[in-house]
């Protein structure tokens, strides 16, 4: 994880402080994470069976686990039983992300 910059305190400049501060963060997590996350979203979209993409959405990816949210239980049978296929495209197709599990979850 990338340091945060070293600020002084100067009530005059509070404002100023914590924008510049916001602005690091964005630059250094954020934007990172997002640069990891997004392919995989995509990724997700074309990989995952037709029928089942409008009742699963990708929520996070929190080291190298997926988070994904399932409408139903009856849908997130039907995802486990292609997991591991859908882990191995993901994979494949988003190295960068350094993928190793996917976890399923009711919303």
């Amino acid at each position: 994880m990338a340091s945060l910059p070293e600020l002084k305190y100067n009530p005059k400049k509070r404002e100023a402080v914590v924008g510049d501060l916001v602005a690091s963060l964005m630059k250094d997590i954020v934007e990172p994470h997002k640069n990891r996350l997004d392919p995989l979203v995509e990724a997700w979209s074309e990989t995952v069976p037709r029928r089942l993409r409008p009742h699963c959405t990708v929520k996070a990816l929190t080291g190298s686990q997926l988070l994904v949210r399932v409408d139903s239980s009856a849908d997130m049978y039907d995802l486990q039983l292609c997991i591991q296929d859908l882990l191995k495209a993901l994979k494949r197709r988003c190295p960068q992300a350094g993928l190793r599990t996917i976890k399923l979850t009711l919303r």
